[in-house]
């Protein structure tokens, strides 16, 4: 199944990502890259309403490596259900993938990551004009190459990924890395 290769996947990447955490990157130098990808998901529990998580993965284009992922859960905007996650983990993936890149292509499985950014939708809650508001500060200034849209649990690798690293966060109430 799908959900089991995700799993599969996770388990190796998270021993690159130690070794690219601890060893090439180091605390002192940083690979800095011209564009890396970030995949972003979101995950909500019908039967844990006041809980949502999100995750991203970010990727290196030429190696086809993750860099760097994380997940978390918050209840700030619960009410929001995956769409809080969603969002969460687009803001954190820029936050993150900033640090060590010019620019960033957001691969996402939710439209409402790009459609808030480009305004082709409105904004009726404070959490999306919030949204909105934070990305388009890097846009304006160049930092998002683009948005691609990815078909939710149809094998891509690192959707597969973030889709379960949001889930595993949600089940476990995992918080987020402080940034």
């Amino acid at each position: 199944s799908s959900c089991k290769a995700a799993e599969n996947h996770c388990r190796l990447y998270y021993k690159s990502l130690r070794i690219l955490t601890f060893g090439r990157m180091g605390k002192i130098t940083m690979t800095t890259y011209k564009t890396i990808h970030a995949y972003v998901d979101g995950a909500f529990n019908q039967w844990k309403p006041n809980l949502y998580a999100g995750a991203y993965v970010l990727v290196d284009p030429e190696e086809n490596q993750i860099i760097e992922a994380d997940s978390g859960c918050g209840s700030v905007a619960a009410r929001m259900r995956n769409v809080a996650g969603e969002l969460s983990a687009a803001m954190r993936a820029m936050k993150a993938g900033i640090k060590i890149a010019d620019k960033i292509v957001i691969h996402y499985d939710y439209t409402g990551i790009e459609k808030w950014v480009t305004r082709k939708w409105n904004c009726y809650k404070d959490e999306t004009k919030a949204y909105r508001k934070f990305m388009l500060r890097y846009k304006e200034h160049g930092k998002i190459e683009g948005f691609v849209k990815v078909k939710a649990h149809s094998g891509n690798k690192f959707n597969e990924t973030a889709d379960f690293m949001a889930k595993k966060a949600l089940r476990e109430k995992i918080q987020w890395k402080e940034s």
